[in-house]
């Protein structure tokens, strides 16, 4: 993270632990009061849960960033019910700031927390307040006001988290949006339920509450398992592209590269996050097909037989057949099957043509046309860049879209630059100026 950028968090941080003071001012009159044993109840299980939250990584992005979610928001919800705002709100304070303590969490991430666990709960009880009947707590009665609570609490959470990412990453709210994982809301939207009925039950009957940990531990432990899973297929899948290209020392690290050109690639097109990050994860896995080559084919030094040609041409179709009942990458497999599809339409494995063809795909064709290029291959020495270059300005039209040659001139241009400072290299495209 750059230093502007962390400047900006701390800001950040810093006016929202100033919005939240108020409200913990207020409900400071309430602690004597609190320290009772529901009270305790509900804050030794809160803290619990604050303790093992679940990591949903963010779109696109990985496992190094992500949202935590817990459970510990049904906790809060029934405490807003059970104990009024003000307790509440000391209950998020003292939850919150105990499990980042737990979790060992940095001075920085554990003031925002509590900050804006206090805000969200603060806020979510004037709702309830506002909108709920008066008497004792019902379900029948009081859904206006816990729907609003609801609605508010998931707001400003999702407002303050993205707003934290946001900077953290240097990219839009709007982007992070995209990038969010979505089933962190489904796993949100569950738990206002759940809080709902444990404030009910335990109106009624306290150690009845205790039924419901079983479910909040069922809905953590999915969510843990369905996070862990996307990681790990992602990684395992990941490796089996980067042993299929060490199968060939001249394609060592020939996808990671081919990753990087997209991402470069996507940003200089001023693409969505969402778009670009989709593209990046199937450009890193887009040779998965190869999985089904030979040696002979993978390291021949002459030109193919027709029958290994067609051999080659399949690989699209099959790590197409490996991806498909994949939820993670079923946005993906499009861009894998077509990355070797033709501008002009002679490409393969469908003969798509321009518009056609996925613009993630167009991306990837460039990006890998250009690293196969200026790597060495059994069968020919490899191109300088400059020429490499060249040849994709030779391409543009019939085999490749020209604006992502353009596009892909522009991160080139950039890089050569950051290499050579001392002075601009310039490319003759006679072809494309005039």
């Amino acid at each position: 993270m750059s230093d502007a950028s962390t400047r900006l968090l701390t800001l950040y941080v810093s006016l929202t632990s100033l919005v939240a003071l108020p409200f913990l001012v207020n409900a400071l009159p309430a602690l004597p009061g609190v320290l009772t044993p529901s009270f305790l109840f509900f804050w030794f299980f809160t803290s619990v849960a604050e303790k093992w939250p679940v990591t949903m990584p963010l779109r696109n992005l990985g496992d190094q960033e992500g949202q935590a979610v817990a459970v510990s928001t049904a906790f809060y919800f029934a405490a807003i019910i059970v104990f009024g705002t003000n307790t509440a709100v000391l209950m998020a304070a003292l939850a919150v700031c105990t499990g980042e303590i737990l979790r060992g969490k940095s001075f920085m991430k554990t003031v925002f927390n509590v900050s804006q666990y206090i805000i969200c709960t603060a806020v979510a009880g004037r709702a309830y307040e506002l909108f709920a009947a008066p008497g004792p707590f019902l379900l029948a009665k009081d859904w206006p006001g816990l729907a609003a609570a609801a609605m508010v609490f998931m707001g400003l959470n999702v407002f303050f988290t993205l707003g934290a990412v946001s900077l953290s990453l240097g990219r839009s709210l709007i982007e992070i949006w995209q990038m969010t994982n979505k089933t962190v809301v489904v796993h949100d939207i569950a738990l206002y339920p759940l809080g709902a009925m444990a404030a009910f039950i335990y109106q009624r009957e306290t150690w009845a509450i205790s039924l419901l940990f079983l479910p909040l531990l069922i809905i953590h432990y999915a969510f843990r398992t369905f996070s862990n899973l996307q990681v790990e297929t992602r990684k395992v899948l990941e490796a089996l592209a980067d042993s299929i290209d060490m199968r060939d020392s001249y394609t060592y690290r020939h996808s990671q590269r081919v990753a990087q050109w997209t991402q470069g690639i996507g940003e200089a097109m001023g693409l969505q996050a969402e778009d670009t990050g989709l593209a990046v994860s199937a450009a890193r896995i887009h040779d998965l097909g190869k999985v089904s080559w030979d040696n002979d084919i993978l390291a021949k030094p002459g030109p193919l037989t027709p029958e290994e040609w067609e051999v080659v041409k399949r690989h699209p179709l099959i790590a197409v057949d490996m991806l498909k009942d994949l939820s993670l990458y079923r946005e993906g497999v499009p861009l894998i099957r077509h990355h070797h599809e033709r501008y002009d339409g002679q490409g393969y494995p469908d003969g798509l043509q321009a518009e056609e063809i996925p613009l993630g795909a167009r991306i990837i064709a460039v990006a890998d046309a250009y690293d196969a290029m200026t790597t060495d291959r059994p069968y020919r020495r490899a191109c300088s860049p400059r020429e490499a270059l060249e040849r994709l300005w030779e391409g543009a039209g019939p085999q490749f879209d020209p604006q992502v040659v353009e596009a892909f001139y522009q991160v080139w241009e950039a890089e050569e630059r950051s290499l050579e400072p001392s002075g601009k290299l310039r490319l003759a495209r006679q072809d494309e100026t005039g």
